[in-house]
């Protein structure tokens, strides 16, 4: 049976205003009752891709080319049909909602495209049931969790009930559960109303077990566009920016040489099972050398109100010279406040901080050199352009214009000083918001979910960049909720909880403990091997298995 296309991209350009063309030559098909994921570096106009697909959003440039809609080209659409036709999912969900109240939110849409009122009041009870909405349906908008704010954005565009959804990397603000719950619900979308799904989500391991298509972009253009079962083809040709962002199952059946495609960890825990492995090796958990303690907090509380209840509750953390510390914990358990007490943004109202091993009575960023990256890094910038806004904060704080411009080269960002950061992508945002940050040159950087919004290839960069700043001694922590990436360069993990923070332990001996908060690569091996947590590890640990065994593959 043909699957029926449900838009067809023809040629597609878009044109800043500036000249500056971002997306170039863009042909792609969407078959009716997809789940097609888009996914590419930051940069490659991914996000330009789904704005100008809504057009109303690409409203900063030109667009050209053909795009056809269920057979009619959306140049003869109204504003209206365009609006009921396609939805629109950003990554921000505070961005996205408008109204105090959730109920004023759902009712919006249909009061917009004129539905009847007895219309609108059975379409609200059905979306509100279908999504389990129930008990904060009379709640204020502020009050929600992120979770919770995502799932109502997910709900005011889907109550009109569009035919095709577009989702911005939708789960880039949630934890690892939350966003686990948020895709379980697009399939249900996708198997249940048979609505059409076009995603950009930097989660591929969850959402590639969905996908019905996939397509890889770069330098604005369509490198690859295929059937996901298709994907494993093109590896050779593709296989430098593939590798980073397969699911680890059917990576190592790759690197193997097996026949299996698993694309979950069930799967792949299948696939292990047919292998003779045995494992022989324990991996060591790392002891941390005393004398390097940089930075202590002790029985540290912290709370808004006099009368509230503390959010930050006898804290204890030690932070060594040249390591990366990273936090995980839910939206709303207080990682960022905590994070604004060692910063210096809020004071402590009980315990001491000590630097070097000196109490400090009350913690100034400048003076004890610690800089702070916050979740949304625009809020750094206030001039109209990189370059201004560097050498105003240069002058600001009297650093030397040889210092900028080896800043400027470390990060190779030169291509974007003369760009309005507002116009800048995701990971471009967060490179030249680090390099800001790192002018001053601090002994501390405190990170507030650096990778969020950033695709695999941008962490990849990331931690390289982070990793050459610990070597340079500077001491680093990360509230995050990516646990692929902590794993990758953390030196200790802990979890923050009931206001308080768990013990930091190498990520080795903090992984093999949990089964929620655990990356691909653990869950995938725990049934086989103790202590891995990179894929690297679980690869050299199979081969070694299978060669003592003499294994040959199929």
């Amino acid at each position: 049976m043909v699957p029926m296309v449900l838009l067809q991209i023809k040629n597609v350009d878009f044109t800043l205003f500036t000249g500056e063309k971002l997306i170039e030559s863009i042909d792609l098909e969407v078959n009716a009752g997809d789940f097609h994921i888009i996914f590419g570096p930051s940069g490659s106009g991914k996000t330009t891709l789904l704005k100008v697909i809504q057009r109303g959003l690409a409203t900063n440039g030109v667009i050209s080319g053909e795009m056809i809609l269920r057979g009619q080209s959306m140049d003869d659409l109204t504003a209206g049909q365009i609006v009921q036709s396609v939805a629109y999912v950003q990554q921000n969900p505070n961005e996205q909602i408008i109204f105090e109240d959730v109920i004023q939110e759902l009712t919006f849409v249909l009061e917009n495209l004129a539905f009847p009122s007895e219309e609108i009041e059975l379409k609200i009870a059905e979306i509100v049931n279908f999504f389990g909405m129930q008990s904060w349906l009379h709640e204020k908008t502020s009050n929600l969790s992120g979770g919770q704010k995502q799932l109502l954005n997910l709900a005011s565009v889907l109550i009109a009930n569009p035919t095709l959804l577009l989702l911005d990397e939708p789960t880039s603000q949630l934890d690892p559960l939350a966003a686990k719950e948020f895709i379980d619900l697009l399939k249900r979308i996708n198997d249940e109303l048979g609505t059409t799904i076009l995603i950009i989500e930097h989660r591929l391991e969850l959402l590639f077990p969905l996908a019905s298509h996939v397509t890889l972009m770069q330098k604005g253009s369509v490198s690859l566009s295929c059937e996901r079962q298709a994907i494993f083809q093109n590896l050779s040709v593709h296989s430098q920016l593939l590798k980073q962002v397969l699911p680890p199952a059917l990576l190592l059946a790759y690197d193997l040489r097996l026949e299996d495609r698993p694309f979950t960890v069930r799967e792949g825990i299948q696939m292990l099972q047919q292998l003779p492995l045995e494992d022989v090796v324990e991996t060591k958990p790392i002891t941390r050398d005393k004398k390097s303690v940089f930075y202590e907090m002790k029985n540290c509380s912290f709370r808004y109100q006099r009368l509230a209840a503390d959010i930050v509750k006898n804290v204890n953390l030690t932070l060594y010279k040249g390591t990366i510390t990273t936090i995980f914990g839910n939206n709303g358990s207080g990682k960022t406040t905590l994070l604004k007490l060692m910063g210096g943004q809020k004071q402590a109202y009980k315990g001491t901080i000590s630097i070097y091993g000196k109490k400090i009575k009350k913690v100034n960023a400048m003076k004890q050199k610690i800089a702070s990256l916050p979740q949304d890094p625009s809020v750094l910038f206030i001039e109209k352009t990189v370059e201004e806004d560097f050498k105003a904060y240069c002058k600001q704080q009297k650093i030397a214009e040889k210092t900028l411009l080896e800043i400027v080269d470390a990060f190779e960002i030169q291509p974007f000083m003369t760009r309005h950061p507002d116009d800048l992508s995701g990971g471009e945002l967060q490179k030249v918001a680090l390099a800001k940050l790192l002018l001053a040159s601090p002994n501390i950087l405190l990170l507030d979910e650096p990778t969020k919004g950033l695709d695999a290839f941008s962490k990849n960069k990331l931690a390289e960049m982070l990793l050459s700043l610990k070597k340079k001694g500077l001491s680093i922590v990360i509230v995050s909720h990516d646990l692929d990436f902590s794993a990758e360069i953390a030196d200790g993990c802990t979890l923050f909880f009931d206001g308080r923070l768990l013990q930091v332990e190498e990520p080795h001996a903090f992984f093999n403990k949990t089964n929620f908060y655990t990356p691909t690569v653990t869950r995938l091996a725990k049934p086989f091997f103790k202590g891995v947590i990179l894929y690297e590890e679980l690869l050299l640990r199979c081969q070694q298995s299978m060669k003592e065994n003499e294994y040959v593959s199929k």
